[in-house]
């Protein structure tokens, strides 16, 4: 009785995850240095304050 129950729910619930809508984790998080939605900071190569790392930097 119960293992019939549980193998029905277990069912249900891949199911229910099959169903749903795959959304990237990114969107709903906003960037610290220019506010645009999906990336976390500056580091990020779309955001319009990105700086490319060049070899030489770092030497003086």
């Amino acid at each position: 009785m119960y293992k019939s129950f549980i193998i029905q729910k277990i069912r249900s619930i891949k199911e229910k995850h099959k169903n749903q809508v795959k959304t990237n984790p990114f969107d709903h998080t906003k960037c610290r240095d220019c506010y645009k939605p999906g990336h976390f900071d500056k580091r990020y190569y779309k955001c319009k304050y990105y700086k490319a790392v060049n070899a030489d930097d770092g030497k003086q």
